[in-house]
């Protein structure tokens, strides 16, 4: 027996965590060495020390000239594995990497630049297939090469410094990377590359920094000034520059302003395939991300044909079993959600959860958005006991990705609550609704999801009264009618008093012969 209407037919989002179509992914746009683009609180000397110009030559040994002699076949087969990295064929890129290492020490060049350039090349295979430590490992041979060989004063120095700064983001340890930042950018100056496309790589990451910093406004001047290097390199580093147009883009979208996204989005994936790039990690993640824009806004339609390419583009590549294919698939089935296709919508959730779980991205925010979305399918489809099951996993999935501070959590909390509360199990499911009260409680309570979860509550204490059942794990410690007014004050306050769920509740606060008026009305 349902414990009140709300509860048995409430409007439950089907939303997506779409944690590639932020700003903040810090992926790899490129292979040649230099190229490749890729929380902590700012203070104000950070800010600024990023901000400074550089007005002194680095103190840097000039290069030698190196009488070791390396062989064609060795340069060759490190410009073979170059091409197939920037075609997407991580695997290639690497074994051609190896030969060309080997070709290296045959001809004794183990203490020359080129070779701390294929090191570097190497390092970032590893970056691409997830090797993080064996990735900073080889930075860290490369570099001793290159001071070895006195070419600390190279472009390929300043380039192997920009890498190992966006490993040092890639792991959260921002002032670490912006050192190695500032590092690669004087010697680049140094090195007269100030007008090059790995200088304006080396912009993008900066941009990326202060993006994460919270800085917008100068990271866009990062973004500006490196859009305009690129253009003035035209086609030396495509890759790289669709990379800056994705973030710029995506830039744009946190904005709302959606005309500019689609624009840079736009641009973006002409450059990917203008450069043969279609096998790309960035170019898939590009369709992606436009299908999800496109959903978004509500355009289904345009929606549905744009994640049916990109999944076709998935196909193509050979990346079907990846976290991102994962995602596409999630957002796929919310789009046969809306368009009303229930069957098709859960089979690409079981595809996708198949896929989450070969790839081992289980413990992570979109896996956990899929089952949450699972459970409100099977709830609507009245299988209650499969759909707590799924809103359980989806608590634990929260868990294991760190994410018990969002809204996200909240709301499987939430939902985990209300279904058990429908099954009769109030124990369990006021102890649920407290965790999500708190969790709300920290984020923030002027929300549509908080008004709900306080309106369920009251419900579910009300009907805990009617059974005779002694209420447990009580977050509020307050009547039923003071349980309905609090719902009704956070409708309010989060501007959600048009909606049917207010209705319902007024509906419930006069058969408790309760004043209903607005308050301040």
């Amino acid at each position: 027996m349902g414990v009140g209407a709300s509860l048995l037919s409430q409007q439950l989002p089907i939303a997506l965590t779409f944690a590639l179509s932020g700003v903040f992914l810090w992926t790899r746009q490129s292979w040649s060495l230099g190229r490749s683009l890729e929380k902590s609180e700012p203070s104000p000397w950070r800010i600024k020390k990023i901000e400074r110009k550089v007005t002194q030559a680095v103190n840097v040994p000039a290069p030698v000239t190196l009488v070791t002699q390396v062989s064609k076949t060795a340069e060759e087969l490190m410009r073979l594995g170059v091409r197939y990295g920037d075609q997407g064929s991580i695997d290639k890129a690497l074994v051609t990497f190896v030969e060309s290492k080997a070709a290296f020490e045959g001809d004794g060049a183990c203490e020359t630049s080129c070779y701390a350039e294929l090191l570097v090349q190497i390092a970032i295979c590893y970056s691409m297939q997830g090797r993080k430590k064996e990735e900073m490992e080889k930075y860290q041979e490369a570099q001793k090469v290159f001071q070895k060989a006195k070419c600390t004063g190279t472009r390929g120095y300043a380039g192997l410094l920009k890498n190992m700064g966006i490993w040092f983001m890639e792991h959260d340890q921002m002032d670490e990377a912006m050192e190695k930042f500032q590092e690669a950018e004087s010697r680049y100056v140094f090195a007269n590359a100030a007008g090059s496309s790995n200088y304006a790589g080396l912009l993008t990451s900066m941009g990326k920094w202060l993006l994460n910093a919270g800085s917008e406004v100068e990271a866009m001047v990062k973004f500006k000034e490196a859009k305009i290097i690129y253009e003035a390199c035209q086609e030396d580093a495509p890759i790289a520059y669709a990379g800056l147009l994705m973030i710029v883009g995506n830039v744009h979208r946190s904005q709302q302003r959606f005309k500019d996204t689609l624009e840079f989005f736009d641009q973006a994936q002409t450059v990917f395939e203008s450069a043969g790039a279609t096998a790309t990690t960035d170019y898939l993640h590009l369709l992606y991300q436009i299908a999800a824009f496109h959903y978004e806004q509500g355009d289904l339609n345009v929606a549905l044909k744009k994640y049916t390419h990109a999944q076709a583009a998935y196909e193509d590549a050979g990346c079907t079993e990846t976290e991102g294919h994962a995602r596409l698939l999630q957002g796929l089935s919310a789009v046969y959600t809306k368009l009303g296709w229930c069957e098709e919508a859960m089979a690409k959730m079981m595809e996708a959860q198949e896929t989450f779980q070969a790839v081992g991205a289980t413990a992570t925010t979109c896996y956990a958005a899929l089952l949450r979305s699972m459970g409100i399918w099977y709830a609507r489809s009245g299988d209650d006991i499969e759909a707590i099951q799924k809103y359980e996993d989806a608590r634990v999935a929260c868990e294991e990705a760190g994410a018990t501070c969002s809204l996200l959590y909240a709301s499987v909390l939430s939902m985990l609550a209300t279904g058990l509360a429908e099954s009769g199990r109030f124990p369990e499911a006021m102890l649920a609704f407290k965790k999500a009260y708190d969790v709300h409680h920290q984020l923030g309570t002027k929300t549509t999801a908080y008004a709900r979860l306080c309106f369920n509550m009251a419900l579910a204490k009300q009907a805990q009264l009617e059974f005779g059942v002694e209420i447990y794990n009580d977050a509020t410690g307050k009547s039923v009618p003071a349980s309905f007014l609090d719902a009704k004050e956070a409708f309010e306050a989060a501007g959600a008093c048009n909606g049917p769920e207010y209705r319902e509740l007024l509906m419930h606060l006069n058969a408790m012969d309760i004043d209903t008026r607005q308050t301040g009305s």
